[in-house]
């Protein structure tokens, strides 16, 4: 979300009311205490359900519930939140750039969601905060990545959907670091920053004109009217498809086709789209070849594609030569909770590789195909460029076509399209460094290959999930929360990760471990130097029996860091052990 637009009105009238907790606004990059919202009371710095302090802790006389807590560092969090209640921060951006949000939060069951405003603008969509065991176990979720502008800007901490235990959850500290990139390169962009009613870029976009139906039987016929694509002066690029007669409709599709092509990176896409019946956007890309092969022989690549009665699904497919139309290489993601794609903005994105692509939404993977995927006989065509398509269809043979209950106009809005170019070295996995204190899957090591990111005694991952073309050895595991883990683990072998630690501290390091017998011995190592000493991982009885080990506290500071866990012996197995995550805390 792009932060230089000018502030809601809600906010210049309310902001004379206003004053921080502390002598200044808080810092950003930095840490802000969750105890110290706003001054100004009930509906103008907060808005509580009740007018009581429940926690009867630091602030007794505004009715935010405040308890002390047993977090590291101790003070206090707020707590007994319910969705609708809300608090308002102050806070000065010392530099302006891109962003990410960690929120320190812990539920005693399944928690709710909340979001965070700058200024009035939604910038993390949707938290979800997890059962962390306790009301006072703590757990750090991070938010997507957004820019903010330097100067002062005031936050609002909104709670939205209470969860299994009557409550939104607990909530101690928010952090605000500037976004890790790893080694990564942003090669290309459009952040739609042009003035209201601006066509797209012509030095990016050419446009798909007409009807016809393109194969799928579709309704629309489309143009390159400003009714039907148009930047919003907001920073957005929006796609409205439109009704003109009883079964007719115009919209638009627009791609990079000549202007800007790419092979292999991350590929990302911010995207709010529409739903009613009959509607069907997408996001998606094919083969700069299409002119001489055809299709599906150039391949297809659709990283966000929704029809409208799935209003929560997205779906994920590559089409090529044996399967294509009806029968892709297809996976969705459904978002959690009953949330929808209509309600708020999103990021699809697939990160390719050659001989593999791996797709996400909101950086949540959900698929990765690779050449072992496509159906015998058939080719794997995604090696070569491709061009970015974008559009707004509505009916056809995939989402059916509108009903009595559609309505008209339904509008796609894009917040930016980002493309990255893989780094030619060490890396953070899919452009996404972990931020801690928090917790690190094991299989997000770092990307950079074989005796850059890691080090694995052969070639082949045995365990043939998530990331096919490491070396690394990956499985599923059926730990609590699903995923996958790395097994297979040889004294001599290494794996790193770069992380970034938002703030200076002690830390203690935990880690998820199994064995079917007793395993073998790994220690940490941070930026070169061991920080754990030796760590046993026990006999737990089975390869996907875990239990959490943990080492003495040690100091690490804040910034970015490169992670190194070391195998160093092998237990009684043959093995050291597996490992599902570890976490900083």
């Amino acid at each position: 979300m792009k932060l230089n637009t000018l502030v809601a009105a809600v906010w210049i009238c309310c902001s004379a009311s206003l004053a921080y907790a502390q002598s200044t606004p808080a810092s950003v990059p930095g840490t802000i205490e969750a105890e110290n919202f706003d001054t100004g009371g009930e509906g103008v710095s907060y808005h509580d359900a009740d007018a009581v302090n429940q926690g009867m802790q630091y602030r007794l006389n505004d009715g935010v519930d405040i308890q002390a807590t047993t977090d590291a560092g101790g003070g206090f969090n707020v707590g007994w939140t319910l969705a609708g209640e809300w608090m308002l921060y102050t806070v000065n951006v010392t530099a302006s750039g891109t962003y990410s949000l960690g929120a320190r939060v812990a539920s005693n069951g399944a928690g709710g969601s909340f979001h965070v405003e700058v200024d009035g603008a939604n910038v993390t969509g949707a938290l979800q905060i997890a059962n962390t065991g306790g009301w006072q176990n703590w757990t750090t979720i991070t938010s997507p990545v957004f820019t903010l502008t330097a100067g002062q800007h005031v936050l609002r901490v909104a709670m939205d959907a209470n969860g299994a235990t009557g409550s939104v959850g607990n909530l101690n500290w928010l952090s605000i670091t500037p976004a890790p990139t790893g080694d990564w390169t942003l090669a290309w962009s459009d952040e739609f920053n042009a003035p209201a009613n601006t066509s797209p870029d012509s030095a990016n976009w050419q446009f798909d004109l007409g009807g016809g139906g393109f194969g799928n039987n579709e309704l629309e016929t489309y143009t390159n009217s400003t009714q039907n694509v148009a930047q919003d002066g907001s920073g957005h690029l929006v796609i409205t498809a439109r009704q003109t007669g009883a079964s007719s409709y115009t919209s638009a599709r627009i791609n990079t086709a000549g202007h800007r092509q790419v092979q292999y990176g991350k590929i990302e896409a911010r995207v709010r789209i529409p739903s009613t019946q009959g509607s069907w956007p997408a996001f998606w890309m094919l083969g700069t070849n299409i002119g001489t092969v055809g299709w599906p022989t150039c391949g297809e690549i659709d990283i966000m594609e929704n029809i409208g009665r799935e209003p929560s699904i997205n779906h994920g497919s590559l089409h090529g030569p044996g399967y294509s139309g009806g029968s892709p290489l297809t996976a969705t993601y459904t978002l959690p909770n009953g949330a929808r794609f209509d309600s708020d903005y999103h990021t699809f994105s697939i990160l390719w590789q050659p001989n593999q692509v791996m797709f996400f939404v909101d950086d949540h993977w959900y698929e990765t195909r690779t050449p072992a995927s496509t159906p015998p006989g058939t080719m794997w065509v995604y090696n070569h460029p491709f061009f970015i398509i974008t559009n707004l269809a509505v009916g056809g043979n995939f989402p059916g076509n509108p009903d009595a209950t559609s309505t008209f106009p339904q509008s796609m809005s894009l917040d930016y399209i980002r493309t990255w170019s893989l780094p030619t070295g060490e890396a953070c996995f899919n452009n996404a460094c972990a931020i801690v204190p928090g917790m690190v899957q094991a299989e997000n090591f770092d990307m950079g290959g074989e005796g850059v990111a890691y080090h694995d005694a052969e070639a082949a991952n045995q365990g043939g999930s998530y990331r096919p073309v490491e070396g690394v050895d990956i499985e599923a595991t059926t730990d609590t929360g699903g995923g996958f883990d790395i097994g297979w683990l040889q004294a001599g072998e290494s794996v790193k990760y770069t992380i970034v630690a938002s703030t200076s501290k002690s830390y203690t390091f935990s880690a998820r471990v199994a064995s079917n017998g007793p395993g073998g011995q790994f220690h940490l190592e941070v930026d070169g130097v061991g920080a754990t000493g030796s760590l046993t991982i026990p006999n737990t009885g089975g390869w996907q029996n875990w239990t959490t080990i943990t080492s003495s506290a040690f100091t690490l500071t804040a910034g970015k860091h490169v992670l190194r866990l070391v195998m160093d012996s092998n237990g009684t197995t043959g093995s050291v052990g597996n490992i599902n995550w570890f976490a900083l805390n």
